[in-house]
C-alpha cells in the first residue's frame, strides 16, 4: 500500500526486504534493500542491513564450499587453490582505441569442465538453486564490500557455471521475476562501483571485475 501511495520512498522496500528476510529469500532481501537505497528518497540504514546479509551470505558459502572440498577430499590442495593456480588471465588490448579488458580463466582442460557441469546437473533444482544464489549473492558481497577480492575470479567462475546449468533445466528455475531481479541488482553493482571509486586506475579495475561478473565487454 505505502509502494502505491508514495513510489519513491525507500522505507516500504526496507519493509519488504525484512519480510522477505523472515521467509528466508534470499534474493528478494538483496533486491529490496538495493531497491531501499536507490529510491529517491533512501532509507539509508538499509546498507547496514545489507552489509550483514552480504556478511551472513559469506559465511554460507565458505561453510558449503569446505563440505564440497571435504566430500571431493581436496583439502590438501586447497591452499594451492586459494593461490589461483589452474588460472590464467588474459588482457585484451582494442587496435582502435587501446582499451584493455581483463579475463580470469582456467587452465582445466574440457573434460574437467564438461565433468563439473555433469556434477551439477546431478543435483536437485532446489539445491542447484540455492547453490547459485549463495555464490551470485556471494560475488556482489565482494564488489560492495571489496573485501576478498583475490577470490573473486574463483568465485565468479563457479557461479557462471551454476548459472549455465540453470538457464538449461526443463521447466526453468528461474523465473522472469528473478531474470529481473538479478539484472537490477547488476545495474546497482556498477553504479555503487562507479559512486564508490574514484581513483580511475582502480575505478577501471572494478569495472572490470563487474565486466567479467556480469560478462559485459
Amino acid at each position: 500500500m505505502a509502494l502505491q501511495v508514495y513510489p519513491r520512498n525507500g522505507r516500504p522496500f526496507n519493509q519488504l526486504a525484512i519480510i522477505a528476510a523472515n521467509q528466508k529469500r534470499p534474493l528478494d532481501v538483496v533486491y529490496y534493500y538495493i531497491r531501499s537505497l536507490m529510491a529517491s528518497n533512501p532509507f539509508v540504514s538499509a546498507r547496514d542491513s545489507l552489509v550483514s546479509m552480504f556478511d551472513d551470505i559469506r559465511k554460507k558459502y565458505i561453510s558449503a564450499q569446505g563440505n564440497e572440498h571435504h566430500s571431493q577430499g581436496v583439502y590438501a590442495n586447497e591452499g594451492r587453490a586459494s593461490g589461483g593456480e589452474g588460472l590464467r588471465q588474459e588482457i585484451w588490448i582494442r587496435p582502435d582505441s587501446g582499451a584493455t579488458h581483463r579475463r580470469t580463466l582456467s587452465q582445466s582442460n574440457d573434460e574437467d569442465e564438461k565433468d563439473k557441469l555433469e556434477d551439477l546437473k546431478k543435483l536437485s533444482l532446489d539445491q542447484l538453486m540455492k547453490r547459485f544464489l549463495t555464490s551470485y549473492l556471494h560475488c556482489h558481497g565482494m564488489l560492495f564490500s571489496r573485501v576478498g577480492l583475490d577470490e573473486f575470479p574463483k568465485s565468479c567462475q563457479n557461479m557462471l557455471r551454476e548459472f549455465t546449468v540453470l538457464l538449461h533445466t526443463s521447466p526453468p528455475r528461474l523465473s522472469t521475476n528473478h531474470l529481473l531481479q538479478i539484472l537490477a541488482i547488476n545495474m546497482y553493482a556498477v553504479k555503487h562501483t562507479e559512486a564508490k571509486v574514484s581513483h580511475c586506475l582502480t575505478k577501471r579495475c572494478y569495472l572490470l571485475q563487474l565486466g567479467e561478473l556480469f560478462e559485459l565487454d
